[in-house]
């Protein structure tokens, strides 16, 4: 199957001008402490109630910042589940 686009599919083509763009996400926001972190240091965060589809989402969102940081700093971190509400997130190196 090509990539082409069911042209039935597209509600709308149209080009608009002005519409401001929304602020890109970013793992700034969650404003975690991976810089003022020792080795053997840790943080937990709470989730929701169930494992939901955003529950998965912050925790994908979460482990992305760990990784990012970890290249950015030079360190390395390690994100688990401790339990159905809880991540944790340690300093390795």
């Amino acid at each position: 199957m090509s990539g082409a686009i069911d042209v039935a599919l597209l509600r709308s083509t149209e080009i608009r001008k002005g519409v401001p763009m929304p602020r890109a996400q970013s793992s700034r926001t969650l404003d975690l402490p991976f810089e003022s972190m020792d080795v053997g240091d840790s943080f937990e965060i709470e989730c929701d109630i169930d494992y939901s589809s955003s529950t998965r989402q912050l925790e994908n969102r979460i482990r992305s910042a760990a990784y990012r940081n970890g290249k950015r700093l030079g360190l390395g971190f390690a994100v688990r589940r401790i339990d159905d509400y809880t991540l944790g997130v340690w300093r390795t190196r």
